[in-house]
């Protein structure tokens, strides 16, 4: 493997890992639930009477980690990826939703919110949107990886548009959820198929 290669891996097999980072940092907040309190919120700086987040500056450091590892991830991998525009464009979108991550973990909520929700908002869109157009692309080398992936772009699509159009304030945590945490399984999959094998079919040793 090479070592390109083997670092993109990497980059997307740690990506799962942040669901749990976040499960651990929701433990030791106070007053904020999954299925009510926006990821957001458990980065938010400053504590209130009735909400605190002991570990937001990790879970801010995390958002710019992961969004680094996410973009290094997609353009390392990108040789490993099936050929044509549909993934070239894939790549850029994945790219984007790593500068998203980033600017989000340096502009906590509480902060100004106005810009946090500007930077974080692309990643509602970016990631279902190119996770649509890999599996795609994916559809004729490897159809049950291209399945999964297609499936997991409409589901977080699904709770995206749900956690913007429902004025339901006690599920905000969870659709949220529902809208990002997929993604970061399917590129724990998508790695781990580089592990086994290339999806493009591709012949280079």
């Amino acid at each position: 493997m090479h070592v390109s290669r083997g670092l993109g891996v990497l980059a997307w097999l740690v990506q799962p890992a942040y669901i749990a980072f976040e499960l651990a940092v929701a433990a030791r907040a106070r007053g904020l639930s999954l299925r009510s309190a926006t990821i957001s919120d458990l980065g938010a700086t400053v504590c209130s009477t009735a909400t605190c987040s002991p570990w937001h500056a990790a879970l801010n450091a995390s958002f710019v980690l992961t969004g680094v590892l996410f973009a290094a991830g997609a353009l390392l991998l990108r040789p490993s990826l099936p050929p044509g525009r549909l993934v070239d464009l894939a790549v850029l979108l994945w790219v984007l939703a790593g500068v998203s991550s980033v600017a989000t973990g340096l502009m906590p909520v509480n902060e100004n919110p106005a810009l946090h929700y500007a930077v974080a908002a692309p990643l509602f869109l970016l990631q279902p949107v190119s996770l649509l157009l890999a599996g795609w692309a994916l559809w004729p080398q490897a159809r049950a990886l291209a399945s999964f992936t297609l499936l997991t772009a409409a589901g977080c699509a699904v709770a995206t548009v749900l956690f913007v159009a429902v004025p339901a304030a006690e599920l905000d945590g969870l659709l949220e959820r529902l809208a990002l945490w997929p993604v970061k399984v399917v590129l724990g999959v998508l790695a781990i198929s580089m592990l086994t094998g290339r999806p493009r079919g591709d012949a280079r040793k």
